[in-house]
């Protein structure tokens, strides 16, 4: 699920899109009443993950799902309506995302270990990177720096790129294992060179991308099961005190706050 403003888009098992707003004014407190949905016309294709479109004006979505596919939904009057649908991987098309600068633009990782780049304008590939040896399953644009973009996968390990050279990762010779399948990858809402990880099997983890190298300085390791999400608080964390990360897993049900400062977590 993504939030834009007080929408909130949420991918379903059954392949169908909901969108929610949120309701402040309710007598009973706040709300998410359903606006629309969109229904899949194949019973057995489940919606992965979504995204919004950057763009200021209208509301786009991007969903893959498991048949490999990604699908542009746009929000018109009449509810959600596909305006796209591509044929992306050969398996399940894990993650997708926009590009932050370039409203026609996105990224899909897929169970067949590509990551690839497309313009919403075009039936084909911009580019087809094969660096992950395994499945990808995380892809995030950074908020800040127009071109850097991180990705994840069930090989354990965190690749950084340059969208404008994406022909091997940045610091090729410096990738970061987190010790565990990559699901979901969150940047830091004001610093430009922190990343939380949920890593799965190998728990919830920060990792520091700057001019020096790639390094992992934080590990949470409390969770009794996969970490499947990620995210950082969103208080205003700009200073030095400990920074608050909430991770959650998937089959013990549990969600956890900690906090860590360099070196040390809690």
């Amino acid at each position: 699920m993504k939030w834009q403003s007080t929408n909130l888009a949420v991918a379903l098992s059954d392949g169908s899109v909901q969108l929610r707003r949120l309701n402040k004014s309710n007598s009973n407190g706040a709300s998410l009443d359903l606006k629309c949905q969109s229904m899949s016309q194949d019973l057995d294709v489940l919606a992965l993950a979504l995204c919004w479109s950057p763009e200021q004006s209208g509301l786009r979505i991007a969903v893959s799902d498991s048949k490999g596919d990604a699908t542009v939904l746009g929000l018109h009057e009449g509810g959600l309506q596909e305006e796209r649908r591509q044929h992306c991987h050969d398996f399940e098309a894990w993650c997708v995302a926009w590009d932050l600068s370039q409203a026609q633009v996105f990224y899909t990782g897929g169970d067949d270990c590509a990551l690839k780049v497309w313009d919403a304008r075009s039936r084909d590939p911009a580019r087809i990177v094969q660096k992950h040896s395994m499945g990808v399953t995380a892809v995030q644009p950074h908020p800040r720096s127009e071109h850097l973009l991180a990705s994840g996968s069930y090989d354990e390990t965190v690749l950084f790129w340059d969208t404008r050279a994406m022909r091997s990762p940045l610091d090729d010779m410096d990738d970061i294992s987190v010790g565990g399948g990559v699901w979901r990858l969150k940047w830091h809402p004001h610093r430009d060179d922190l990343l939380a990880v949920a890593a799965m099997h190998g728990g919830a983890s920060v990792v520091c991308h700057d001019a020096q190298n790639v390094r992992e300085i934080a590990k949470f390791t409390e969770h009794e099961s996969m970490v499947y999400g990620i995210d950082w608080a969103s208080r205003d964390c700009r200073d030095e005190r400990p920074y608050t990360i909430a991770s959650c897993s998937f089959y013990d049900c549990a969600l956890y706050l900690w906090s860590f400062s360099f070196g040390r977590t809690r």
